[in-house]
C-alpha cells in the first residue's frame, strides 16, 4: 500500500519533522511504502542527509521542493498551495512537525475522500472554540477544526481552484489569528470528512481531562515536548521515545538527557547542589542516593524505585533499560 505524506518545515524544525517520521517508519507496516513529501523551506543539506539515515529504520522515498516562490512569503501558509507543488499525486496526508504516530496510517488512507476536500478533526479548545467560529462566519453547529493532521484531496482542490479562493481570502482577512487554519475552515467547511479525535489528539491537558483510551497521532499543538516545562502535556514521553531514533539525538545525547531530567524533576532548580570544581561530568552514587554532575551543575536524585524507573523510561532499548536499573541498584 503506498502512502503519501506530507510536511512543511524550515531548518529549525527539521529534527522535530524528523522525529514524527520515526515514528511513523517505527509503526507502519511490512507491506506499506512511504512516500515523504518535504515543503522545503531551507533545510540544508546537512539536515537533509541526517533524515536520509532515517532509512535505517525502514526504507522509504522522500522528495524535497522548493517554495522560494511562495506568493504569501510565510511558510506556515505553505498548506495552501500544497495542490500545485505536488503535482503527481491525488491526496495526501498532511501532518505538522510536533506531531508523533502511534499506530499504522493505513487505516486514515482506507476513508473514502472522493467528495470531500478533507478529512479533518475538530479542534476541542473548548473555551475558546465559540469565539472561532463566530469570527469565521460559523454557527454553533458546524465545526471548527484543527489543521495539523488532514487528509487532502489534491485532486478536487485542483479541479474547484481552491488556491485562487483560499489567496483571495487571505487578501481580504490577512492573519485572523491561526493562518491557514482560519483560512481552511471558512472556505471548505461545508466539504470535510469530520473522523476521530484518536487521528489528531491535542496533547495539552487543559483540553482533556484524561488521554483517550485509543490514540493514533498524538499533536502537541499548543505546548512543545521539547521544551523544558512541559507539565501540562500528555505523552511527552511518546516524543523521546522516538526522537532517539534520530541523528540528532546521538549528535547531542547529553543535552538531550539533561532536558528529560529538568522535565521529570520539576524542582530541578532547588536541587541543584553547590558548584563542584573538581567533577566535570560523572555519575556517582552511594547506597541512598545518586548524583548526576553535568557541567558542574550537580542534581542529586534519592535512590528508590519510582525515582529510578522515571530515569530509565527514555531508554528505547529494554537490556540497556534493564542493565541501567540493575547497575543503580547494586
Amino acid at each position: 500500500m503506498k502512502l503519501d505524506i506530507c510536511f512543511s518545515s524550515d531548518n529549525s524544525y527539521s529534527k522535530y519533522m524528523a522525529t514524527t517520521i520515526a515514528s511513523i517508519l517505527s509503526n507502519s507496516k511490512e507491506d506499506e511504502e512511504l512516500y515523504f513529501h518535504i515543503l522545503d523551506c531551507g533545510i540544508t543539506e546537512e539536515n537533509k542527509n541526517r533524515i536520509y539515515e532515517l532509512k535505517s529504520i525502514k526504507q522509504f522515498n522522500i522528495i524535497f521542493y522548493n517554495t522560494n516562490e511562495n506568493k504569501y512569503n510565510l511558510p506556515h501558509y505553505l498548506r495552501l498551495n500544497i495542490a500545485s507543488i505536488i503535482k503527481d499525486i491525488d491526496r495526501v496526508l498532511y501532518l505538522d512537525c510536533d506531531t508523533i504516530v502511534l499506530n499504522s496510517l493505513a487505516e486514515i488512507f482506507s476513508i473514502d475522500i472522493n467528495n470531500y476536500y478533507a478529512i479533518v478533526c475538530e479542534d476541542v479548545y473548548l473555551n475558546r472554540i465559540f469565539k472561532f467560529k463566530e469570527m469565521h462566519g460559523l454557527n454553533k453547529d458546524e465545526i471548527y477544526f484543527n489543521s495539523g493532521v488532514m487528509m487532502i484531496n489534491l485532486k478536487l482542490w485542483r479541479e474547484n481552484n481552491l488556491e485562487e479562493i483560499f489567496y483571495n481570502d487571505y487578501l481580504k482577512f490577512g492573519n485572523t489569528g491561526h493562518a491557514d487554519q482560519d483560512i481552511l475552515n471558512r472556505i471548505i467547511k461545508n466539504h470535510i470528512k469530520v473522523i476521530d479525535s484518536k487521528w489528531n489528539f491535542l496533547s495539552h491537558k487543559k483540553v482533556y481531562n484524561e488521554p483517550l483510551k485509543e490514540i493514533n497521532i498524538i499533536h502537541y499543538a499548543a505546548a512543545k515536548p521539547w521544551k523544558k516545562d512541559v507539565s501540562n502535556v500528555f505523552f511527552v514521553e511518546e516524543f523521546w521515545k522516538y526522537y532517539q531514533y534520530t541523528p540528532w539525538y546521538k549528535i547531542n545525547s547529553l543535552e538531550t538527557i539533561n532536558t528529560i531530567i529538568e522535565q521529570k524533576f520539576h524542582d530541578y532548580e532547588q536541587i541543584k547542589l553547590n558548584i563542584n570544581r573538581i567533577r566535570f561530568l560523572g555519575i556517582y552514587k552511594n547506597k541512598d542516593k545518586i548524583e548526576i554532575v553535568i557541567f558542574f551543575i550537580k542534581i542529586t536524585i534519592e535512590l528508590n524505585l519510582d525515582n529510578i524507573n522515571r530515569m530509565a523510561w527514555w531508554i528505547p532499548i529494554k537490556k540497556v533499560r534493564d542493565n541501567l536499573r540493575k547497575s543503580i541498584l547494586q
